[in-house]
């Protein structure tokens, strides 16, 4: 079954199918990385008190990044798969 999909002999209806479970897949990468994000957002918010160490600010700044950029990569990768 494999090689026939490689080759591009699979049916139209398969197709479709795998298109709308990579639509379905990339929908919830982003839901998750959009919690993430929120959640280093609500961090930062909440690094002002004295009592939090400089390292925790840091590293939701990196991880803040590092959704945002992944956010970008997975969007992108949507819009390709909508378009095909």
């Amino acid at each position: 079954m494999l090689p026939a999909i490689l080759d591009g002999a699979a049916s139209p209806a398969h197709l479709a199918g795998m298109k709308t479970m990579m639509q379905f897949l990339l929908g919830v990468r982003l839901l998750f990385l959009s919690a993430a994000g929120a959640m280093c957002v609500y961090g930062l918010l909440h690094a002002a008190d004295p009592q939090v160490q400089w390292y925790w600010t840091v590293g939701h700044v990196v991880v803040l990044a590092v959704s945002v950029f992944l956010i970008g990569k997975v969007w992108a990768s949507l819009k390709a798969t909508w378009k095909e």
